[in-house]
């Protein structure tokens, strides 16, 4: 008889578990088709924001693309400094009006402070 008053509390508990997960569930599910579906979208979660990337005015302090001589890119209120890796430069510049771009390059005596060592 004691076996019989087990199963049926863990029968109940099951239930009870299976009600619980079947509410989460609806919940989570209206949630997000509200999400989907609302006026907004999905605006707050895109990865690469092509609006914030692209509309600032972009400026490079080194406009002839020196690998001598560190520059600083400003993108609205950004600022992308010229690099170095070890003997590479990573260099700053702009590829337009308002887009950012960078490129590496060798120094073939080393690079320091975001510019290649000249001489």
């Amino acid at each position: 008889m004691v076996l019989a008053g087990n199963n049926k509390t863990m029968t109940q508990k099951n239930n009870h578990n299976l009600q619980l997960l079947s509410i989460i569930s609806v919940i989570a599910i209206i949630a997000i088709v509200v999400l989907v579906f609302s006026k907004g979208g999905f605006q707050g979660a895109v990865a690469f924001n092509t609006t914030t990337e692209y509309q600032s005015y972009c400026s490079d302090n080194d406009v002839a693309d020196d690998f001598y001589v560190a520059g600083t890119v400003h993108l609205g209120n950004k600022l992308y400094p010229d690099l170095c890796y070890g003997d590479v430069l990573i260099q700053n510049y702009c590829f337009a009006r308002n887009v950012k771009s960078r490129r590496p390059y060798k120094c073939p005596k080393g690079c320091v402070d975001g510019a290649c060592i000249a001489g």
